[in-house]
């Protein structure tokens, strides 16, 4: 195969998929939410998935098996399906020699995520209970109401306060010294709390994959908006077990605010967080704390509940971006 068939036969079709598949289903999503069909969070981060994963989907299931569909007659868009065409394959053309570089460096910062764990679990080790009997016994007891394995903890020398979940087959809580004396009792377990969430809900591995698609899909703005979106809904959904497991909001709020104010706030710790330690931590995007702090104090019982809706909402925004997909492409 040549470099130029594989270009119109793969990398042609994988932009235009991406490029429309992300957008339709992203404002599909944001129907659903902002005319609150759906008001659960965990629901909403589903919805926020599938720009990532349906157009990949679609691609994997029908786009390669179509050779040359730009040159078909008669096709229902007519001009507009020319002029797309056209620019997909300029756009391949261009960016495919980089692609190759983003996949080459995705796959590069994945690996050093997950080494960068391991070396944390190897500098630190696992905390002991009679090190730490407060945090242990609060773990304890909210796993036993949980119905929720117990994860390993460690605890990190760090003057500054953190929190965050790694791990999937063996999740792991880490904490910092900064974050245990900074809190006390209750706002402690509303943290503990939190974390159990993102363990129960698998988002250490959800965020890195999705962390490695974003990387891939970057020549769409719209999944850098998705994946904000995302891991907003994901840190609410946290929250949301806290209330469920310790009816505390009021603590986690402060716990909010103090973790804030002491966690750092250097440009370089946040890129180096977020992109090769891609774990759930608590402050999630810090530029939603204060809206995070307001949801809390405001309870709504609506939030619980939608699950099946989400279900539902998420077929649906599926079903309609693989029918725009097969006809527009």
């Amino acid at each position: 195969m040549t470099y130029d068939v594989f270009i119109h036969k793969f990398v042609h079709p994988f932009i235009v998929y991406v490029l429309i598949g992300s957008l339709v289903s992203y404002l599909l999503a944001l129907l659903m939410v902002q005319f609150a069909v759906i008001r659960n969070a965990r629901s909403k981060a589903l919805l926020y998935i599938l720009p990532f994963i349906t157009p990949l989907a679609a691609y994997i299931a029908y786009r390669p098996f179509i050779i040359d569909r730009c040159t078909v007659y008669g096709h229902p868009l007519g001009v507009f399906n020319d002029w797309l065409c056209y620019s997909a394959e300029v756009l391949a053309t261009i960016l495919t020699p980089l692609f190759l570089v983003v996949v080459f460096l995705a796959v590069l910062k994945a690996f050093i995520s997950i080494a960068a764990g391991k070396k944390i679990a190897r500098r630190y080790g696992f905390a002991r209970a009679e090190q730490y009997p407060l945090l242990f016994n609060i773990m304890e007891k909210l796993c036993l109401k949980g119905s929720i394995t117990k994860p390993e903890i460690i605890v990190t020398p760090d003057s500054f306060a953190r929190s965050f979940t790694m791990g999937y087959k063996f999740p792991v809580i880490v904490v910092s010294k900064g974050l245990l004396d900074a809190l006390d009792a209750e706002e402690l377990e509303t943290v503990a709390a939190h974390e159990l969430g993102h363990i129960v809900r698998a988002d250490s591995m959800t965020t890195w994959t999705m962390v490695f698609l974003r990387d891939l899909l970057f020549f769409t703005p719209v999944i850098f908006w998705v994946f904000r979106d995302f891991i907003n809904e994901k840190e609410k959904a946290a929250d949301d077990m806290v209330v469920r497991l310790t009816g505390r909001p009021m603590a986690f709020a402060q716990a909010l605010i103090k973790v804030w104010r002491l966690s750092p706030k250097k440009f370089l710790d946040n890129v180096v967080f977020d992109n090769f330690m891609p774990h759930p931590n608590l402050l999630g995007q810090t530029g939603a704390v204060e809206f995070r702090v307001r949801r809390m104090l405001d309870h709504d019982p609506g939030r619980f509940k939608d699950y099946v809706q989400g279900y539902v909402a998420a077929l649906i925004i599926s079903t309609l971006t693989m029918f725009v997909l097969f006809y527009v492409c």
